[in-house]
């Protein structure tokens, strides 16, 4: 559907450096094959976020937001052909780190998209 470089505090301390890469799909189309494991985790405005997981790496593959439950956030790092994932839009773009400055050229939003 549409993918991007994240740039929100969840992201950074998720992936212990300044974004996280994703391809978002419909839930629907999304087929996860053997065990994962999951966290809820809360966000500031009290909604949630699903953290799908391995539980043998513990490495995230894909995320739901509670605010949109039909939309799987999968990390791009996790995919066999990561290369595929072109990011065209940053996300919380105003918490870039210094030293990890969003990509230029693509739409940037200083938080959550409201298109990309």
């Amino acid at each position: 559907m549409f993918s991007g470089n994240c740039y929100c505090q969840d992201c950074q301390r998720e992936s212990g450096s300044g974004h996280v890469t994703f391809a978002a799909v419909p839930t629907s189309a999304l087929e996860v094959t053997g065990t994962v494991a999951e966290y809820i985790k809360p966000v500031k405005d009290g909604r949630t976020v699903r953290q799908v997981f391995c539980p043998k790496c513990a490495s995230t593959l894909f995320g739901c937001m509670s605010a949109q439950p039909d939309l799987a956030l999968i990390r791009a790092g996790t995919l066999d052909s990561p290369g595929l994932v072109t990011p065209q839009a940053n996300l919380f773009a105003g918490n870039a780190m210094s030293w990890d400055v969003p990509v230029s050229g693509l739409a940037r939003f200083p938080g959550m998209a409201t298109t990309a």
